[in-house]
């Protein structure tokens, strides 16, 4: 990775080309260098009682695919409330860290509202559709 004059690096992707990344004071959503997307990728970890939250994210994938995604978070609910209060508030410290815990609440909201059943209850074989309605024949 090579420093600009800018203060900018150059990072190789996998998916081909290079990808500029904003020194972290500039700010987090800076129009320009990513258009509209935030200026640096989001922080992976949360400090302490917000890592609950990184955790649940990384295990959303499984849990809908199981269908157990509500089971799962409801478990959760006791440590997710201790992020309510003061002292897991004051935890977050930078705006970086505060976007990804929005992040993460919104994708583990998402989980639980549309995790009610496995997706494997939707036909995959061309199925009949929806039963015909009685009075559609009428």
């Amino acid at each position: 990775a090579a420093d600009g004059a800018a203060g900018k690096s150059d990072v190789h992707c996998l998916t081909g080309g290079v990808r500029s990344e904003a020194p972290a004071s500039t700010p987090l959503w800076a129009v320009g260098l990513r258009g509209f997307l935030p200026v640096r990728d989001p922080v992976r970890d949360l400090p302490g009682p917000w890592a609950v939250l990184v955790q649940l994210g990384a295990e959303i994938p499984m849990m809908c695919a199981e269908g157990s995604s509500r089971e799962v978070l409801s478990a959760e609910r006791e440590a997710l409330a201790l992020l309510g209060g003061a002292e897991a508030q004051a935890a977050l410290t930078t705006v970086d860290e505060l976007e990804r815990a929005h992040s993460l609440f919104g994708y583990i909201a998402s989980a639980y509202v549309n995790g009610a059943s496995a997706p494997s209850a939707l036909p995959v074989d061309g199925g009949e559709g929806p039963p015909a309605d009685a009075d559609a024949d009428a």
